[in-house]
């Protein structure tokens, strides 16, 4: 197929891998990086920058927008919007709008942070990292450090990656879109530098 297209194919790589090298990189510690795409979520267990466990669990944005629109019976062109917008959908009153949706990733993260404690005694989770289009709504940070008892962070895949200070505002506005080519363009660094 890439044959046809006179394209030469380096790697093949899972983009948990590539998530997992932009996000955590080689850092020391065990995290859970939940990443919630539009629409599935996946929960990878990192430990000392190695993938133990990649679960993919079938709920995600469209769901979290799906919610917000049936709750204020707007369309859902419009509750993606106000998810955009930064509109609290956790924090303030309307909490009930997106805990339903919220509490079944939150329960299948401590589900995943229980076995790994089972199997490691004197383990523990360091941090817990959000991705994805809708790891951008507004207290989703706080609702899941508070619900899960561990530090939680927006990762940023740009971390490691020099760039023009004039872009700073788009790059942390759409940062955690690019979590995977970002993930893949390091892999093919790391792969050029150990060539030589």
């Amino acid at each position: 197929m890439f044959e046809g297209m006179n394209l030469k194919v380096k790697t093949i790589e899972l983009e948990t891998f590539s998530i997992t090298r932009s996000l955590i990189g080689k850092r020391e510690g065990n995290f859970l990086i939940m990443d919630i795409g539009s629409r599935a979520t996946n929960l990878i267990l990192v430990e000392n920058g190695s993938v133990l466990i990649n679960r993919s669990v079938d709920v995600g944005g469209n769901d979290i927008t799906g919610t917000i629109a049936d709750s204020l019976n707007v369309s859902k062109q419009r509750a993606e919007m106000f998810k955009r917008e930064g509109k609290d959908f956790i924090n303030e009153k309307e909490t009930a709008i997106v805990i339903p949706v919220l509490e079944l990733l939150g329960g299948e993260a401590r589900r995943i942070m229980i076995a790994y404690k089972e199997k490691n005694k004197n383990a523990k989770i360091d941090g817990i990292v959000l991705s994805g289009g809708s790891s951008g709504l507004a207290g989703i940070d706080k609702y899941f450090q508070r619900m899960l008892g561990v530090e939680v962070s927006k990762g940023n895949p740009w971390k490691d990656i020099s760039y023009d200070t004039k872009l700073a505002l788009s790059i942390e506005k759409i940062g955690s879109s690019f979590s995977v080519v970002l993930g893949l363009a390091l892999r093919g660094m790391e792969d050029e530098h150990g060539k030589k």
